[in-house]
Parts: C-alpha cells; structure tokens; sequence
C-alpha cells in the first residue's frame, strides 16, 4: 500500500476531513489531496506534522 492510500484511511478512520488535517498540520487541504493521489511528496518536516497529528 502506498503512502497515499494510507494517509487517505488513516485520516478517514480518524473521522478527519482533508481540511481538518490540513488546518492541524499547516498546509492547504489541496496538498492534502495531492499527497493522498500520489501527485506529490511531503518533506520531511511535514510527514512529521502529519504523523504527529494523525498518531
């Protein structure tokens, strides 16, 4: 499973919509969305945020 598979049903599991997200890690919910199709790649500093957020 890639990481954009996964980032979309652990988000959705946690009950979060792409902008809940996206406001709890400060990025747009539009990068959201990219990342959860694979058009684009978090820096590592973000993945952080995005790990910390969704546990």
């Amino acid at each position: 499973m890639d990481f954009g598979v996964r980032l979309k049903k652990i988000r959705t599991n946690s009950g979060m919509s792409a902008r809940d997200l996206a406001d709890k890690v400060g990025v747009s919910a539009s990068f959201i969305y990219q990342l959860e199709r694979g058009e684009a790649a978090p820096s590592y500093s973000t993945l952080k945020r995005i790990a910390s957020v969704l546990g």
